[in-house]
């Protein structure tokens, strides 16, 4: 987050890709754009097809080092996960990444 944070004072935009399944943690990365005097847009994107799901997480190439594949059960069925309301909700089933792409550069483009 403190990356985040410096960039945004700089006046860069930043995309933080990461789940965020608690208030605790979606207020933090609300804070640090609230602080820098930034805007702000949340965005759930989630995959509605369990078995999808569990294939795109099991196949995903994990290319940073340090990283690792979480487990289905530990990533996805065992997490908490608190109910919230986004700007944007984006459903990933059934979708390629070009098609999700377009239609959630439609729903920012909406939110503007």
């Amino acid at each position: 987050m403190a990356i985040a944070r410096d960039q945004l004072r700089y006046g860069r935009a930043v995309v933080a890709d990461s789940v965020n399944p608690i208030a605790f943690t979606r207020e933090a990365w609300r804070a640090c754009a609230t602080h820098s005097g930034s805007q702000w847009l949340e965005i759930e994107v989630r995959c509605s097809d369990p078995a999808e799901h569990r294939q795109r997480l099991e196949q995903c190439v994990v290319d940073v080092e340090g990283l690792h594949r979480v487990a289905w059960e530990a990533a996805v069925l065992e997490r908490t996960f608190e109910p919230w309301t986004p700007n944007i909700r984006l459903d990933t089933a059934g979708r390629s990444v070009q098609q999700s792409t377009a239609e959630l550069l439609a729903a920012i483009e909406r939110s503007d």
